[in-house]
């Protein structure tokens, strides 16, 4: 007489499948969604980083970031960390929608928005916008 039988296959109720591929389901869309932000703050990050800094009265934001805020699992999906402080002077720093993003895409970074005198309807020396 054998101890164990090999000729069987597991059984399980259809309740214990349906728990287990919706376990499955929600931790794929979890990484799923990391995957999606680590892949837009990198094309954020290279879209600042191409921008030309002129020096005229345009806005500018000073970016202060420290790497040990990204959450773990970003870091390992290869979310670039490779800058600490920038400072960042263009047109294009005017733009709300766009500080608006890149505070949602960089929570481990800080801004500062520096808006120089002729820049806007303001006058007299620059102004700091903590943010």
């Amino acid at each position: 007489m054998r101890l164990f039988r090999f000729n069987r296959w597991p059984r399980f109720s259809l309740r214990t499948l349906l728990v287990a591929v919706a376990l499955v389901a929600v931790a794929a869309g979890w990484v799923g969604w990391h995957v999606n932000q680590v892949r837009e703050r990198n094309a954020l990050i290279e879209y600042l980083w191409s921008l030309e800094h002129q020096n005229s009265p345009n806005p500018c934001w000073v970016i202060r970031c420290d790497k040990s805020k990204i959450p773990t699992i970003q870091r390992y999906l290869g979310a670039r960390h490779d800058w600490a402080t920038r400072l960042l002077c263009n047109q294009a720093m005017g733009d709300e929608e766009l500080l608006a993003r890149a505070k949602s895409l960089l929570p481990d970074c800080e801004f500062e928005v520096y808006r120089m005198p002729g820049s806007s309807a303001e006058s007299g020396d620059a102004s700091v916008e903590s943010q």
